[in-house]
């Protein structure tokens, strides 16, 4: 079966890329998508790197199973301003405001 995968921020950059095409095996999950894409782009293979993971607009976890033409979002955390903190935060309607700009409808 076939996803679309969106990269934001720094995964973008890494990937070369901001949308792809996956093949990945009927059953397969949110992380086993991950694992491969990893394989596929060693510069994105970072031990312990936190993501958000959304398919069609709603965040999920990593064992969320994945149907074909789903589309696939893959969020780090991104740096914030010099408050309190670790610095960094993941985006809370990243997939929401790609939505807007496009002017899809619901």
């Amino acid at each position: 079966m076939k996803v679309r995968v969106k990269f934001f921020a720094i995964l973008r950059e890494k990937v070369g890329a901001a949308e792809i095409t996956k093949e990945i095996e009927e059953g397969g999950t949110v992380g086993d998508l991950w694992r491969a894409l990893q394989k596929d782009y060693p510069k994105i293979d970072v031990p312990g790197i936190r993501l958000l993971y959304a398919v069609n607009q709603n965040y999920v976890k990593a064992d969320h199973r994945l149907s074909d033409q789903d589309e696939v979002v893959f969020i780090p955390p991104v740096s914030g301003g010099a408050g309190k903190g670790t610095g960094y935060f993941f985006p809370r309607l990243l997939c929401w405001s790609v939505k807007s700009i496009r002017g899809r409808k619901k």
